[in-house]
């Protein structure tokens, strides 16, 4: 009981240090201890998120000190057990550190040396030494695509504005479709997933949808509650080799990365080429 009270005074504590936060009242004040490690007001305090509710604080501030006890129980065990049962703990400890360091001293070389930079000649070579590694695993498409309800004004002449080539056209449908439109992608520059697409459209239920897109050019279709409209500029098939846009960034990725590897491994061969010049290490023949 009087364990709970005093947490519940902590936890006072803590609500009222909200409000005076440059003077906490219990800096150096231990709640645990195991040996000569200690557990102090300051750190169990702050866990507490505000507008907690006090009994649901109470559990977490008891969780916190619970699982302290035992991390700190548990290494005092382990390091007594290494001490009976010697193993190579500190030799890998030792290997860890310095892999780690390594790891770090490299990534700041590569950080300060590796060109990022990719040109629009790196990657269409790229692209197309690379062919199959861009086929498409879905059909896509670029067009227009809108979802319209029935009961929007001037409907018949959205037809007309879709097929059109005129600027002032395009933006009068930009300005229609994003006043009436339930969904729709106008951007014909954008290649879209069609099994995406025609997921949203009465198209879903045809039975060969790679047909469908084959003979599509301009469609429109409707419900009870929606017209449909699809305009098809161009498309690729499952198979068929990616555009270029479609994964230019993905290429720039991989000319960077390929480039991060040559980089590592000519930093290893710099380090140890100077090294032999500085007679910095020696490799011994083999006893027999």
């Amino acid at each position: 009981m009087f364990y709970r009270i005093f947490l519940l005074s902590l936890l006072g504590l803590k609500i009222s240090c909200d409000s005076k936060e440059k003077h906490p009242p219990y800096a150096h004040n231990p709640i645990a201890r195991v040996h000569n490690q200690y557990l102090y007001e300051q750190e169990v305090a702050n866990i507490v998120p505000a507008d907690t509710d006090p009994q649901d604080s109470l559990k977490l501030i008891e969780h916190y000190i619970q699982n302290w006890l035992a991390k700190h129980l548990l290494a005092d065990q382990a390091e007594k057990y290494e001490k009976d049962h010697p193993s190579d703990i500190e030799k890998k400890v030792a290997e860890f550190r310095a892999a780690l360091m390594t790891h770090n001293y490299i990534q700041k070389l590569v950080s300060e040396r590796l060109d990022k930079q990719v040109s629009e000649e790196e990657i269409l070579s790229y692209y197309e030494t690379n062919q199959e590694d861009f086929k498409l695993k879905h059909h896509i498409v670029k067009g227009k695509f809108i979802i319209i309800p029935k009961t929007a004004p001037n409907i018949q002449n959205l037809k007309h504005l879709i097929l059109s080539t005129e600027e002032a056209d395009l933006l009068e449908l930009q300005s229609y479709c994003a006043q009436f439109a339930k969904d729709y992608s106008l951007d014909e520059k954008v290649w879209l997933k069609w099994d995406e697409l025609i997921t949203k459209t009465p198209f879903r239920k045809v039975p060969d949808k790679t047909r469908l897109l084959k003979r599509t050019s301009f469609t429109e279709v409707q419900d009870p509650i929606y017209r449909y409209y699809l305009k098809i500029d161009a498309y690729k098939v499952t198979n068929d080799i990616a555009p270029l846009e479609l994964v230019s960034e993905q290429i720039a990725d991989v000319i960077i990365y390929k480039r991060k590897i040559a980089l590592v491994n000519q930093i290893k061969q710099d380090i140890l080429a100077q090294a032999k010049v500085n007679h910095d290490y020696t490799i011994y023949e083999p006893t027999h």
